[in-house]
């Protein structure tokens, strides 16, 4: 529920001037490659090192593709990534507004993630 307050909350405006800072600006640029690269492949690595260190098992029936999907998953990040904007942005800036319309775009890591677990097949998968 609270994901869903922040994004709603979030208080950016959609328009054809926001999504061309999309992607012209290097801070809304950094923060949707974080979002979307960055944290899954990090969650994937750890599971990866937990695993190779003998931190961790991976069950039989988890398959990699559903491994993918959740650390897809993780790249979803409203509200401590708004929080963490908020603290390093000038309120009034436009920078503000730019980094909070990359983390609402963040969530196509969510549509990402239901599309790779949701057409994954019932069989593990090595």
């Amino acid at each position: 529920m609270l994901p869903l307050f922040a994004f709603l909350h979030a208080g950016v405006v959609i328009d054809a001037s926001a999504l061309n800072r999309l992607l012209a600006e290097p801070v809304t640029l950094g923060i949707t490659i974080g979002l979307l690269f960055g944290k899954p492949l990090g969650v994937l690595a750890g599971v990866w090192l937990g695993i190779r260190l003998g931190f961790a098992i991976r069950l039989d029936d988890l398959s990699r593709r559903n491994l993918l999907g959740l650390g897809l998953l993780s790249g979803i990040g409203f509200t401590m990534s708004t929080f963490i904007a908020n603290l390093a942005f000038n309120p009034t800036s436009t920078t503000l507004e730019s980094a909070k319309l990359a983390i609402v775009v963040s969530a196509i890591a969510a549509v990402i993630a239901y599309i790779v677990l949701r057409f994954r097949s019932k069989e593990p998968c090595d």
